[in-house]
């Protein structure tokens, strides 16, 4: 917990850090928060009728698309997710999240895909070793996988830890995910 007072200065440096955060894509780089806004122009692009905002930070953005809320953010940690899934599950809102994660263990997540919350709306992925996790029914990810391919010419995998936690809760069976 922090100081009421430290609230905003800590919170202000943290987005400056996650604004500026590195990707390397082959030749090219890029700063995180230029990744999301490449992202959602590109979105804007191959989706129809897609309608989208970004928070002032740039570091958020909202998308309308087919009548169903989409939120993409840049994170720095996973491990504030299990507090917010289930309020946006119930808002109805898929939650996309891009950070470093494969650095961090982020298989401890992969216990949370038993709760529905996870499993329909939330995905994670990880831009710096192309990885995700994600079993969501939100359609517009589908169109992260065509981005990368599109403009990086790279292609998101799944961890392997994931496809087995899924078919250890009965989620998956075995060979579907090829």
């Amino acid at each position: 917990m922090l100081h009421p007072e430290a609230l905003d200065p800590v919170a202000g440096l943290l987005n400056q850090y996650k604004k500026h955060l590195r990707l390397s894509f082959g030749s090219r780089e890029e700063t995180a928060e230029s990744f999301l806004s490449q992202l959602t122009s590109y979105l804007a692009e191959q989706v129809p009728e897609m309608m989208s905002t970004a928070s002032q930070d740039g570091l958020v953005h909202e998308i309308c698309w087919q009548a169903k809320k989409y939120r993409l953010q840049i994170a720095l940690s996973p491990a504030w997710l299990p507090a917010v899934a289930e309020d946006l599950a119930r808002e109805q809102v898929y939650l996309a999240v891009f950070g470093p994660f494969a650095a961090q263990k982020w298989n401890i997540m992969h216990r949370y895909y038993t709760h529905p919350e996870f499993r329909n709306f939330t995905g994670y992925f990880d831009p710096w070793q192309r990885l995700k996790m994600n079993i969501s029914r939100g359609g517009l990810f589908t169109y992260f996988d065509w981005f990368f391919r599109d403009v990086y010419g790279l292609k998101f995998f799944i961890p392997e830890e994931f496809s087995l936690a899924l078919q250890n809760f009965g989620l998956l069976r075995y060979n579907d995910e090829k």
